[in-house]
């Protein structure tokens, strides 16, 4: 049984949770998330179980010839975007600044990008349903009752006729990956803040409701905001998206975007990021500083 066994086995060595992530262990770990972005995460809880259950049993019987043996399991680490409380990898303490922005941006960007994939796919049925709106066919049951999702969805009410239409395709757009990654590197330093770390928020997002987020250490008096947490990173990237397709103070950053659609242009990030000056208390001052990061890290964004 144990040659059965050594046949099938891969050994690789994953390191202590609080150890910087080496080459072999990033590449290893984005080889699972892009997996589980593309195949895995859109099945439900109970079919994700059962697919687990097969291949386990498939793979034990396929290297013990049908002797299934008794395994001891190590402690399972959970990578970002599998459903759980994912752990961000600690990126660059060994000191090397473009080793830590590349490892961050090649962790976060299939996570954006598999964000973006998905409103977009919402964006292409929108457009389909409108165009048929506009040739004056009925748009059919299914349609309507996923138009209802759609309007719920992105916060959007009291508009009939054509600005309601023009409304959804002004907010179901995605979000520039070089505006998000530089945002989720300014507000989570790099992924190393408290917030970051214990909450897998990225975004500095608030909530309001006693609970629901951790107190920040130098919250003034009075003050009754927490920094929103949440279970995955993949969670923090589509709220943030979410934050910035629905919410009034993005109103002219939506409207920017949606000229540059009418234009025939691919929305622009460092553009865009002029249109943000409510996403910090620092204004004027944190645009420029977002602009100056995006046009400072454009190498690192694809490497």
């Amino acid at each position: 049984m144990a040659s059965n066994i050594s046949r099938c086995s891969v050994d690789i060595s994953v390191r202590a949770r609080n150890s910087s992530p080496g080459d072999l262990e990033v590449k290893v770990q984005m080889m699972w998330q892009r997996i589980y972005l593309k195949l895995f995460r859109p099945l439900s809880a109970a079919l994700k179980s059962t697919v687990f259950l097969l291949a386990a049993a498939l793979f034990l019987v396929g290297c013990t010839g049908g002797d299934v043996p008794v395994v001891e399991f190590e402690p399972f680490v959970e990578f970002p975007g599998t459903g759980s409380a994912g752990i961000i990898p600690a990126f660059g303490r060994d000191g090397d600044v473009e080793k830590k922005k590349r490892a961050f941006f090649a962790y976060l960007r299939p996570i954006v990008e598999a964000e973006n994939d998905r409103v977009m796919d919402q964006r292409r049925r929108l457009r389909l349903i409108y165009e048929d709106h506009r040739k004056g066919r009925a748009v059919s049951w299914s349609d309507a009752k996923w138009l209802e999702w759609l309007l719920e969805e992105y916060e959007v009410e009291g508009r009939e006729g054509e600005n309601l239409w023009e409304t959804l395709l002004r907010r179901v757009d995605m979000i520039p990956a070089d505006l998000a990654l530089v945002q989720a590197a300014k507000e989570s330093g790099w992924g190393t803040s408290r917030f970051a770390r214990e909450g897998n928020s990225l975004f500095g997002q608030r909530c309001n409701v006693e609970g629901c987020g951790l107190v920040p250490g130098r919250r003034e008096p009075g003050e009754t905001y927490e920094v929103a947490v949440f279970d995955t990173v993949d969670e923090s990237v589509r709220s943030y998206i979410r934050n910035l397709n629905t919410y009034g103070a993005y109103r002219s950053f939506r409207r920017l975007r949606f000229r540059q659609r009418r234009a025939g242009t691919i929305p622009d990030g460092h553009t865009l990021a002029g249109q943000l000056p409510s996403y910090s208390e620092r204004g004027i001052e944190y645009l420029h500083e977002i602009r100056a990061m995006i046009r400072a890290n454009r190498p690192f964004f694809d490497s």
